[in-house]
């Protein structure tokens, strides 16, 4: 009695962990794969053509006896696992109701004000640390190796500023990405010559559909950008920055854009288009930094760049299938980016510029 039990309940630790694993994943597929899995002795045993003795036997009991501790085990890891297929299928029916060009069918999002002070902070801690990075590349005679392949960015998740690894921002979601890129044969002359004349952003940057210099002066400018962002949602965006630039060394410089209006656009490019008013949008992106340093090597530029937003909480029950697509767009925004400074600074040179 005590080996049936104990074969039992393996069998029912096993089945939940599959459910755990392959439901939420690919919930159609898996599901029949782990059915014919599960049944396969007492399926087997039906087959045409299998005699008495060549089908598979149970070598215990279906369930425990009644009253017996194994009895109340397999029902209650017979209800967790209902449970957890009954969750699982509930997020692939909201992942399959989402079309694409629509909302997620998350309702508004407010920023609070404890959420933007957490932000807040983590631009502060993350700024101090740029700012030391690029004092310490500034003192060296010379730069490091590239480290990166020209053509082929490398971009990262950055772990928190702060001492534990990662700051609590309530009601949000902070996202910082770090890319690293070799402009080879690129100098600085030439990366600090594309910085300056934005305007040429929409031909070769493909989330960027307008952009419009509205002040300009020494070091510094006012930019707006029309950008669209697509995943499962398409989301246009009306945004302006303040963008400064220079060098701190001969061989080393440096570009910051720092967002100060972000507005989501409903209904982009017809008559109906108009702008959310706060509170009224998505929180897909609220916030947006972007800080490149650019260092000159003799095989070239190589240009990193570390971009921080912030989008707004998500729900629990939504996190698997949300918080991906959300990583991804920030992901793919850093990509974007390295490879208009590439093309960028590549037409230039073809230009003769």
């Amino acid at each position: 009695m005590g080996r049936s039990r104990i074969v039992v309940e393996g069998r029912s630790i096993v089945r939940m962990c599959w459910r755990v694993v392959a439901v939420p994943s690919l919930p159609g597929v898996r599901l029949g794969m782990e059915d014919r899995w599960w049944a396969w002795p007492r399926r087997a045993a039906r087959l045409p053509g299998r005699s008495a003795a060549s089908r598979p036997t149970r070598t215990c009991a279906r369930r425990p006896p009644a009253g017996s501790p194994g009895r109340w085990y397999s029902g209650a890891v017979t209800r967790a696992s209902t449970l957890l297929r009954t969750l699982a299928l509930g997020l692939a029916l909201a992942a399959c109701a989402v079309a694409p060009g629509e909302a997620t069918g998350l309702p508004p999002a407010e920023l609070r004000p404890e959420t933007l002070e957490a932000w807040n902070r983590y631009v502060r801690a993350a700024e101090a640390r740029i700012e030391r990075d690029l004092r310490a590349a500034a003192a060296k005679p010379r730069p490091d190796p590239p480290g990166a392949d020209a053509g082929a960015p490398a971009i990262a998740r950055v772990a928190g500023e702060d001492a534990e690894g990662g700051i609590d921002v309530p009601s949000g979601t902070v996202h910082h990405w770090r890319g690293r890129v070799l402009l080879e044969g690129a100098t600085l002359d030439a990366v600090l010559a594309f910085v300056e004349d934005p305007e040429r952003l929409p031909a070769i940057q493909e989330d960027v559909v307008a952009a419009r210099v509205l002040e300009r002066g020494d070091g510094r400018m006012r930019l707006y950008l029309r950008l669209v962002r697509k995943a499962i949602v398409t989301v246009t965006y009306d945004t302006e920055y303040d963008v400064t630039w220079g060098r701190v060394a001969p061989r080393v410089a440096f570009s910051r854009s720092i967002a100060t209006r972000i507005v989501e656009i409903d209904n982009p490019g017809t008559p109906r288009e108009r702008a959310r008013q706060p509170g009224e949008d998505h929180g897909y992106l609220w916030r947006l930094n972007a800080y490149w340093r650019y260092e000159q090597t003799d095989q070239g530029v190589v240009a990193t760049l570390e971009s921080l937003s912030l989008s707004r909480g998500v729900p629990f029950v939504l996190a698997p299938i949300v918080k991906p697509i959300v990583n991804r767009i920030a992901r793919e925004s850093v990509r974007r980016a390295l490879d208009a400074l590439q093309k960028g600074v590549a037409q230039r040179r073809g230009a003769g510029a």
